[in-house]
């Protein structure tokens, strides 16, 4: 199937599921004492923090955490969770898909236990929905009851989602990334060459990291941000081994490569750009998510920044 077909049976099957978790919902609404603010109250808590996607992530980050994660951001509708540095919550303009973005603690079994934190998503979903179903069905009416039941159906459509392959512009589904690291796909093997590579350097440096990690990956296109932190470690592991020459080339192929990016990845481009300006090589850098950088580097405060910088 081709990656346009599993975005429209994606849409078209999730659109289905969507509806009859709305529908459930009202049914159990509708069979209660009608009470109209709790409608508007669980409406209402849908639209902003939409709890299903939220009890996703969530299970990402608990099923990480036992797997031996460090996450540093999670996002759902319109919030996003960040303690890359210090914990802050931000608010969203736009709502958009949850994520979250972690690594691993070590570097033992990184390809089982991306797998398992993949899976515990749609497994808290799961697990979350029939617990709320149930208790539902047993306990005696309460008004905040069920407003927590309204979302029992959510969380059974949100797991089932999650795990249909499909890939968009803000990213790939659980689904398809259980593909990918099943079948061993290039761009998984290049996430999880990245994710070791982290994993390295949460407790240890650029010395640590065998060559064959960074540049032992399968080709994959160059407008994927995976690829571009790929090309960032790269460049910062030859820079701590004195190859500033080969670390140079890789930037101006990073550069090429990101036109496209965010303005975060540009941050970091830049950031590391300042290397070659200042003629200074750099120290021990940890992650601190998979698409940034938490950079240890010396660097000059009034250097200019920008894309079109000649490097």
């Amino acid at each position: 199937m081709s990656g346009k077909a599993k975005r429209t049976f994606y849409n078209i099957f999730s659109a289905v599921l969507l509806a009859a978790a709305f529908a459930g919902g009202v049914l159990m609404w509708w069979f209660s004492p009608r009470t109209i603010w709790v409608a508007a109250v669980a409406v209402a808590v849908y639209v902003v923090i939409q709890p299903s996607v939220l009890i996703h992530e969530l299970g990402h980050v608990l099923v990480g955490k036992l797997c031996g994660m460090k996450f540093v951001s999670l996002k759902t509708g319109y919030l996003l969770f960040d303690w890359s540095k210090k914990f802050r919550v931000r608010f969203l303009w736009d709502s958009t898909a949850g994520s979250s973005a972690f690594f691993p603690k070590s570097t033992e079994n990184v390809r089982e236990r991306v797998l398992a934190t993949t899976v515990g998503g749609a497994a808290v979903n799961f697990l979350v929905g029939a617990i709320l179903f149930v208790l539902y069905f047993v306990l005696p009416y309460h008004e905040a009851l069920l407003i927590f039941a309204f979302f029992a159906p959510f969380n059974i459509a949100e797991g089932i989602s999650a795990l249909i392959p499909a890939t968009f512009t803000a990213g790939k589904t659980d689904g398809e990334v259980l593909h990918g690291l099943l079948k061993r796909a290039p761009e998984e093997e290049v996430m999880l060459a990245v994710l070791t590579a982290q994993g390295v350097l949460y407790r240890g440096g650029f010395a640590e990291i065998e060559r064959s990690v960074l540049f032992g990956t399968p080709t994959v296109r160059e407008d994927l941000p995976a690829y571009h932190a790929l090309l960032l470690l790269q460049i910062e592991y030859l820079l701590a081994k004195g190859e500033e020459g080969a670390s140079k080339e890789i930037y101006r192929r990073l550069v090429d490569a990101a036109q496209d990016a965010s303005d975060e990845e540009w941050a970091e481009i830049d950031r590391i750009g300042k290397v070659f300006d200042g003629g200074f090589v750099a120290s021990k850098s940890p992650l601190a998510g998979i698409n940034e950088l938490e950079t240890r580097l010396e660097r000059k405060k009034d250097l200019p920044s920008g894309r079109s910088q000649d490097q």
